[in-house]
C-alpha cells in the first residue's frame, strides 16, 4: 500500500499523485527564486591519502542541463542509440533530439529528488528514463517509429480508352465492308456493337504502375505492367469468319480475280 510519502508507488503511479504533481511542478516551473531544484547525477569522489572519499554529486537543473555538452562523442552516441531504441527518435544522431530528451529527464529527475518519496530520492536522468522503459511508456512510440521506418508502397493504375458507340460503329461498317463486301444490316449493327463495347469494358487493358518509398534511404523505385485487354478486331473476325456469308463472298472474289487475271492474261 502507497504511504503518505509515495513510498510503494511505481513511478507512473507517483508522477500522477497530488505530492508527485507538486514535486514535478517544483521542479520543471520556472520561478523568480534563484535556488534552483538539485539534479542526482550519481557518485563522484577523490583519494585524500589512501582513503577514498565517495560523495553525491548534485547540480541545479540549468547546470544538470548543460551536463550534456561536456560528454564525449561516444557517450553521446550511446545516448542517441537508446532513444532511438525506445522509439523517441527516428534517427539516433539527432542532437536537437537527444537535447530535448535530456532536458525532460534532467527536471523529472530533479523531481524526484526533491520530493518526499524516499523510493526515489537519488534518481538519475538515466534512471528515469530505465524506469519508463521497465513500465513500457515508449512501446506505443516505439511501435509509431518503426512503422514510419517500414518502407511504403502504393498502386496506380490507368485503363486504355474505350470506344464511344459511333465510332465503335464505324469500326463494324469497316470489318464488314472488308469482309462480306456490304454494310451490316441495322440489327447486325447492333448486336456486333453492343457486343463490342460490353467485353471492352470488362476488359479494356491498361498500365498498373507500383511505387515503393524507403523512408530510411530516401530512395524511390516505380515499375510498370500493361495489358492489351479486349481485342475487338479478333473477336469480330472471328464471328464474320462464322457466317456462311463470308465463304461464299471469298470464293466468289477469288474466282472473281481468277476471271478477271484469266480476260486480262495474254493469248
Amino acid at each position: 500500500m502507497a504511504t503518505e510519502n509515495g513510498a510503494g508507488m511505481t513511478i507512473g503511479e507517483y508522477a500522477a499523485s497530488p505530492q508527485g504533481k507538486a514535486a514535478m511542478a517544483a521542479a520543471t516551473a520556472g520561478s523568480s527564486s534563484t535556488i534552483e531544484p538539485l539534479v542526482y547525477l550519481g557518485n563522484t569522489g577523490r583519494y585524500v591519502g589512501s582513503i577514498f572519499e565517495s560523495q553525491d554529486r548534485l547540480l541545479p537543473v540549468s547546470q544538470a542541463e548543460m551536463e550534456i555538452y561536456s560528454w564525449s562523442d561516444d557517450e553521446r552516441r550511446q545516448w542517441g542509440k537508446r532513444l532511438y531504441g525506445a522509439g523517441l527518435l527516428s534517427d539516433p544522431n539527432d542532437f536537437d533530439g537527444q537535447l530535448k530528451a535530456w532536458s525532460y529527464a534532467v527536471k523529472q529527475a530533479a523531481g524526484f529528488n526533491n520530493s518526499s518519496n524516499a523510493a526515489y530520492k537519488k534518481l538519475t536522468p538515466w534512471g528515469v528514463l530505465d524506469i519508463l522503459e521497465q513500465q513500457g511508456s515508449f512501446d506505443e512510440a516505439r511501435a509509431a517509429r518503426d512503422k514510419a521506418m517500414q518502407p511504403t508502397t502504393s498502386t496506380s493504375r490507368s485503363i486504355n480508352a474505350i470506344p464511344d458507340r459511333s465510332d465503335a460503329e464505324v469500326a463494324i461498317k469497316t470489318l464488314f465492308r472488308e469482309q462480306l463486301g456490304r454494310d451490316p444490316e441495322s440489327g447486325e449493327l447492333d448486336r456486333y456493337t453492343s457486343m463490342m463495347l460490353s467485353k471492352m469494358r470488362a476488359d479494356p487493358g491498361g498500365t498498373t504502375t507500383t511505387s515503393t518509398s524507403n523512408p530510411v534511404t530516401g530512395q524511390s523505385t516505380s515499375t510498370s505492367k500493361s495489358t492489351a485487354g479486349f481485342n475487338p478486331t479478333s473477336m469480330l473476325e472471328d464471328k464474320v469468319k462464322g457466317d456462311p456469308e463470308w465463304g461464299a463472298y471469298q470464293a466468289a472474289t477469288v474466282y472473281f480475280n481468277a476471271l478477271q487475271g484469266a480476260i486480262g492474261a495474254p493469248g
